[in-house]
């Protein structure tokens, strides 16, 4: 169903923007893609709500777009320094949303979320049907070792100025960024304007203590290989939460030990189905062979 089909069938009254776009080290491999996706892509988006009368918008952006900044946490109004075409192509989603607004401002409304680092596990990853692994966040890299699908975990750079050479990122749980959107599809409802929004919990963690936490919770020792950082990385990320809770009225609700005790219960589920399919002789194969799940149970069981 293309676009136009599917705002003649549904006729919404508001729109969230969620497609496009979001492997940063691919944009450089292919920065037409990205514009294709997330910027031409936005605009047709918006060329059909306008022409079904669809005055709401919410649009999913990046804290990609800030760069690099001096001193975290970051507002919405700091200058924008985007370190790869994916951030270029945010900045430039914005941009259409915002020149949607101004059109016809007395009707319009919308809001741009400039995600952090949201956390969390697809189930299509518990049952092996991941895509690449450069599709991945650090959580579900960090899930598919504790799977024993992967030997290490992979930690980008470790001679950042922070208290353990690895970066520092604003984790938020995915349960809070739908919560987020939840609100800010009610703050458009409720008033005309058009604004960009952090979507993160205010609070800094390295990757190393994200991962000394999901050891700490699961009992699993993640096995590490250290490289040298990624293009664009940055040393440290964090939002300033006040827009959010000022015009939105949100804030995040989960911290660091929900964000590991999640990923820990999706795990801990898939490594118990494995250990009883093997003891009942009906082993589900999808994801993984015989032999690899005989390995998981036996490693997680010591």
């Amino acid at each position: 169903m293309d676009l136009t089909a599917a705002f003649d069938w549904f006729r919404p009254e508001a729109v969230i923007h969620l497609a496009g776009q979001k492997v940063i080290e691919r944009s450089f491999e292919n920065p037409e893609l990205f514009h294709s996706t997330n910027v031409a892509g936005t605009s047709s988006v918006l060329q059909a709500a306008s022409s079904f009368g669809c005055h709401r918008v919410i649009f999913s952006s990046s804290a990609s777009v800030y760069g690099k900044q001096l001193v975290p946490p970051v507002r919405e109004n700091a200058a924008l320094f985007p370190l790869s075409p994916y951030g270029e192509t945010k900045i430039l989603g914005e941009q259409c949303v915002r020149d949607w607004v101004a059109s016809n401002s007395f009707e319009r409304s919308a809001a741009m979320l400039r995600y952090f680092n949201p956390c969390g596990c697809e189930a299509s990853l518990i049952k092996g049907e991941a895509n690449s692994n450069a599709d991945l966040s650090l959580s579900e890299k960090l899930v598919l070792v504790a799977l024993n699908r992967q030997r290490f975990l992979e930690v980008l750079g470790t001679d950042h100025p922070t208290s353990d050479g690895s970066p520092v990122r604003d984790f938020i749980h995915r349960n809070d960024v739908v919560e987020a959107h939840v609100a800010a599809l009610k703050a458009i409802q409720r008033q005309s304007f058009c604004e960009a929004v952090n979507v993160g919990t205010g609070e800094g963690t390295s990757v190393l203590q994200f991962v000394r936490k999901f050891e700490d919770i699961s009992g699993i020792k993640i096995q590490l290989r250290r490289l040298p950082r990624a293009p664009a990385d940055l040393s440290a990320s964090k939002a300033d939460t006040a827009k959010s809770r000022r015009v939105m009225s949100w804030r995040a609700q989960y911290g660091l030990d929900e964000i590991c005790r999640n990923l820990w219960n999706a795990v801990s589920v898939k490594i118990q189905k494995q250990k009883t399919d093997l003891e009942v002789g009906t082993l589900d194969y999808k994801g993984s062979s015989a032999q690899d799940s005989l390995e998981l149970v036996r490693y997680r069981n010591g």
